[in-house]
């Protein structure tokens, strides 16, 4: 499944088809992940979905491509974003919920789908400002 794909992305190293393929399979993983049941399923369903916006921001940063995968790629990143807004959603309505996920719900809800580097960033520094706390320091 998505090792074959990530081992495909490696292969033919920037090919903006096979990267597309890999963000729908994280998205796929999102959404199984979404559907079982479990305390750390929100969680794992999003974290899923910042691995698909990473590539899908690094497919939008390179030159070329179709115009027709030019499309594929902007409506794959307004799915990413609405996506992400549902997992952080679920995330504030159950048990975990905290005000970091509120504040990147929140965050999610003023952006466009052309900014989803500036949601993975907000993500990454909540995560690190975790890891802090968690590690005492």
């Amino acid at each position: 499944g998505r090792s074959a794909l990530h081992r495909a992305a490696v292969k033919v190293e920037h090919d903006p088809v096979v990267k597309l393929l890999l963000v729908h399979a994280h998205l796929l993983g999102a959404e199984v992940q979404g559907q079982e049941i479990g305390p750390k399923k929100p969680e794992h369903s999003l974290e899923e979905l910042i691995s698909a916006s990473r590539i899908s921001v690094d497919l939008n940063q390179s030159e070329g491509g179709s115009v027709a995968l030019q499309a594929a790629s902007r409506e794959t990143r307004v799915l990413l974003l609405e996506s992400m807004r549902t997992s952080l959603r679920a995330l504030c309505t159950g048990k975990t919920c905290n005000e970091g996920w509120k504040d990147l719900y929140r965050f999610a809800l003023k952006l466009q789908a052309s900014q989803l580097d500036e949601l993975i960033l907000a993500y990454d520094e909540r995560h690190l400002r975790n890891s802090r706390a968690s590690d005492g320091g």
